[in-house]
């Protein structure tokens, strides 16, 4: 890959009946394409205008397959991504010329799925047959749209909320980027990473126009981080890479596109992003230029460690091979030229784990230890410790020290460098007593006063002062408070905290509250009653003779003495969930009245805020000369305070509520099934207690076929269907996974109720989890 030290670049055409062969000519050696233009008769006579281009390419695929596309251009990158070297996949070109199906491909069909998922195969396939290596692998979706950051998987549960307003590009010391705020998830298996992409893929925002009714109005960045450390070998280095696969908005033309205005203004973002990044582009295929300007937009800023430079980089230039669309096409293969001219160098990332360093330290400390000791042995030094000294040994060394300044002895033995410093240790502890013995004898002998006390005595003597102690302060003294320049407002930017805060109490209720009658210790109870009934079931067949009734009590009765005998955990168990049933409805109904009331109060404030900017409109308005911002009085400040904590608080109570709504679910589905359970045990309770011998045969053919059936768990619609549809994919084991974390993400978003109606290419553009206006209670 790093052999021509320059950007891969691949042209991908988009199949098309009208594809414009007189105009575009594929060479035979399917790595260059000329595009052949007309002659414009209207420049005149005089006419130097070039009608023939030719652009060279690492290779060109016309109506090539989505597996075609993945082995060409990504099975390399990727393979050497799981040995430690960046790479990253970039996929460029017009609106409509199928950069989305070349990234992401067809959901519907798993053999038109495109590089991501396919990665995401390849990657977790190679970590299985890696046996001698430990391989983590971490994923994150990022989206810019109008030049604004988005986390696409904010919507995983247990994502905490962070606002997109406070995303930062931030570069660490090796000049690497990362996102700050941008959540990153661990997926220990395929279907968990599909499952994120699936995630991501729903939150995108889509648009129509002219040419494509589907078409992406933003950049998106599929993150794959990777770390890679040896099971064979006891090192502390190990290898860091990442996959960053990137598919770019479209560029176009508002005159072909016809959007409206919304379209209009996304264009103008996509159109000038592209254009910093053909000037980033520029920038770094001209070696003499120092300054790359990385910093112009978002999209430049994130990308700026994964064009050249220590990255394996690939490029993927889609055209839409028509006579319509020759000018978008040569605009596309420009771009592409400029890549190639990319100079690239890739390197293995490694990473030192400190906590390995500081092990293979200590083993290296002892083996010198021990190498030193054996020195010592061999050299007659058999009593030279060279570990810390002990305190019976600081004391000998301090007799010893004493001695020697007594000159009582007339010189020490220097054993080893541990010796001398203790040694210096010992005289300077010697040398500060001395001076504070010296100290105190002065002190016992003469009587000091503070120079200051005698040069202010006629000012004592004039009157009455303050006595000088502890909490007295004098001139000059320090006071414990820093320095400032005064206190700060409190920021109208919305906190944080408050949301990640609610977040967290209502994930901690989540799964405690909700009982279930099928958790391990419902099903050891069960068991330990059908133990007692089997035990007690000789004993009621030998009395059912003489005390069966000659007619059974009415159901009624005999169903409440059930619920205080065998039935009585089963009930406590339905109980408990009606119990917690009611009070999420409540919660949830009080949620709701909360929201709607915040909604009205929001609405009152939005009004008073309009009234006052036109008020401050018709004034003129006062502007900053320093800044050019304009100033606000404080009512409007007010104003714009409340609003914000007003919002604040609605979001906070808009997720809670989305929550409840989910547990209620959960909720009523459990109680379902509790009162099912309870008729059926009641049933043959009922049976074996009162009716007569001519059905004990039958109750207990019934109670053989329930304990055999108790092992099987019981499906509902949706699960028969995942199951038929499971066995229906045996015959293609490698789609089991893509499917099934499809269909889990489709059934999140289903349940979670946050109003998703984008679950297929719309015509319309809307971000799916915004929330809702005024709520209806439950």
């Amino acid at each position: 890959m790093s052999g021509n030290h320059g950007v891969k670049v691949f042209a991908r055409i988009r199949p098309t009946s009208k594809f414009a062969a007189e105009t575009i000519e594929l060479h035979p050696d399917n790595k260059s394409l000329t595009i052949h233009t007309r002659k414009d008769e209207r420049r005149g006579y005089i006419n130097n205008q070039i009608l023939d281009w030719t652009y060279q390419t690492d290779h060109v695929l016309h109506n090539a397959s989505q597996p075609e596309v993945f082995k060409k251009c990504a099975e390399e990158p990727i393979m050497k991504s799981l040995d430690g070297f960046n790479s990253t996949i970039i996929a460029y070109g017009e609106t409509g010329a199928g950069k989305s199906f070349t990234m992401s491909g067809s959901c519907e069909n798993f053999q038109e799925r495109g590089i991501i998922p396919r990665t995401v195969s390849k990657i977790f396939s190679e970590i299985s047959n890696r046996r001698e290596q430990s391989i983590w692998v971490r994923i994150s979706y990022l989206e810019i749209y109008n030049e604004s950051m988005f986390d696409l998987l904010a919507t995983i549960p247990g994502t905490p909320f962070v606002d997109p307003s406070s995303f930062t590009v931030t570069e660490d010391e090796g000049t690497s980027c990362r996102v700050k705020g941008l959540s990153v998830h661990i997926a220990n298996t395929e279907e968990e990473a599909l499952n994120l992409f699936f995630e991501g893929e729903m939150n995108r925002i889509v648009a129509s126009h002219y040419l494509n009714r589907s078409s992406s109005r933003s950049h998106c960045i599929f993150t794959i981080y990777i770390e890679t450390r040896s099971r064979v070998v006891s090192s502390a280095k190990y290898t860091v890479s990442k996959i960053n696969l990137v598919d770019l908005a479209g560029s176009e033309r508002i005159g072909k596109t016809e959007p409206e205005e919304t379209g209009q203004r996304e264009a103008m973002y996509i159109n000038k992003s592209l254009t910093f990044l053909e000037q980033v582009v520029i920038a770094l295929g001209d070696r003499k230029r120092k300054h790359v300007p990385y910093r112009q937009s978002k999209l430049t800023h994130v990308l700026s460690d994964s064009i050249g430079g220590r990255n394996n980089t690939v490029l993927i230039a889609n055209m839409w091979g028509e006579e319509s669309q020759l000018e978008e096409t040569l605009s596309t293969l420009r771009f592409a030229a400029r890549m190639r001219s990319v100079y690239c160098e890739p390197a293995i990332i490694e990473v030192i784990d400190p906590v390995k360093q500081c092990k293979q330290y200590e083993e290296e400390i002892q083996f010198l230890k021990n190498e030193l000791a054996m020195h010592d042995t061999l050299t007659n030094r058999g009593q030279v410790v060279y570990e810390p000294l002990s305190e019976t040994q600081q004391n000998e060394l301090k007799r010893q020290v004493e001695k020697y300044i007594a000159r009582e002895i007339a010189e020490m033995e220097i054993v080893n460098v541990r010796q001398i410093k203790e040694m210096l240790e010992i005289f300077r502890n010697s040398v500060h007593n001395v001076e504070k013995e010296t100290e105190k004898r002065l002190r016992e002998k003469y009587i000091f006063q503070e120079k200051t006390l005698v040069e202010n005595q006629d000012v004592r003597d004039s009157g009455p002062t303050a006595p000088v102690g502890q909490d007295a302060k004098l001139l000059g003294e320090p006071d414990g408070k820093g320095f400032g320049v005064g206190v700060a407002s409190a920021p109208i930017k919305a906190n944080t905290m408050v949301l990640l805060a609610t977040r967290g109490k209502i994930k901690s209720r989540r799964g405690k509250d909700v009982v279930d009658p099928t958790e391990p210790k419902r099903v050891e109870t069960q068991g330990q009653d059908e133990g007692k009934s089997t035990a007690t079931t000789g004993t009621r067949t030998q009395r059912q003779g003489s005390l069966r009734p000659t007619t059974p009590p009415p159901k009624s009765e005999a169903f409440v003495e059930f619920k205080q005998e065998r039935g009585s955990e089963i009930s406590r168990i339905l109980h408990e969930n009606k119990e917690i049933l009611r009070e999420k409805k409540n919660t949830s109904r009080e949620l709701s009245l909360r929201i709607n009331t915040t909604k009205v109060e929001l609405d009152k404030v939005k009004k008073l805020l309009e009234e006052k900017q036109e008020e401050r409109q018709e004034m003129g308005g006062s502007v900053l000369p320093e800044t050019e911002k304009e100033v606000i009085d404080e009512e409007e400040f007010q104003h714009l305070q409340k609003f914000q904590e007003l919002k604040t608080q609605y979001r906070a109570d808009f997720y809670e509520l989305r929550s409840v709504k989910s547990d209620i679910q959960c909720c009523e589905k459990l109680v379902s099934q509790c009162r099912k359970k309870l008729v059926t045990e009641f049933d043959i309770w009922y049976a074996e207690c009162y009716l007569g011998d001519e059905n004990e045969n039958s109750v207990e053919t019934e109670s053989t076929e329930r304990k055999s059936r108790k092992s099987i768990a019981i499906e509902d619609e949706q699960e028969k269907f995942d199951r038929l549809q499971l066995e229906y994919l045996m015959d293609e084991p490698e789609s089991v996974a893509y499917y099934n974390a499809q269909m889990q993400t489709q059934r999140r978003a289903y349940y979670t109720e946050v109003g998703r109606q984008r679950q297929k290419p719309v015509l319309t553009k809307r971000r799916t989890n915004e929330p809702p206006g005024i709520l209806t209670t439950y």
